[in-house]
């Protein structure tokens, strides 16, 4: 028989286990411009609990270099829909405890290019003048048709 140390133990690294497990997320994605399909994704893991993940984990997470446009399921009314986010700081939506973005390649090139700020002249900038925001607010994660 097992003693009472071990089964304490066994039991106390079931419980780290499904601690660690429940911190380490699925993404499931398809590429549509590949040609993949969406009743068999490919798949990534993020070390995060599901209801954590932001747009901006998904792309620094992503397998697969480059720029990309996400589309993530959601629930709306009565069925599921495709939700463009493109705010890097919003949740992405989970359909029955799972992620799954429908993803298109914009560029091969790496990513980091979008987010470097442009080059300004001292001459230029002392030049420019203070520009209005845009009215749409930056937690607007849907496109407008």
């Amino acid at each position: 028989t097992q003693s009472t140390w071990g089964r304490s133990y066994c039991l106390r690294c079931f419980f780290v286990l499904v601690t660690i497990m429940s911190q380490k997320s699925l993404v499931y994605y398809f590429i549509t411009t590949d040609k993949d399909q969406q009743d068999k994704p490919n798949a990534f893991y993020i070390p995060k609990a599901l209801n954590e993940i932001k747009l901006k984990d998904i792309k620094s997470c992503f397998p697969i270099p480059g720029l990309y446009h996400f589309r993530f399921q959601m629930r709306f009314e009565n069925g599921i829909v495709w939700m463009d986010v493109t705010n890097d700081e919003a949740v992405v939506p989970a359909v029955s405890g799972k992620i799954t973005a429908k993803v298109s390649r914009l560029s091969w090139d790496a990513p980091q290019a979008q987010y470097e700020a442009p080059k300004v002249s001292s001459s230029a900038a002392s030049q420019s003048k203070p520009t209005s925001k845009s009215s749409a607010s930056n937690s607007d994660d849907l496109l407008s048709l």
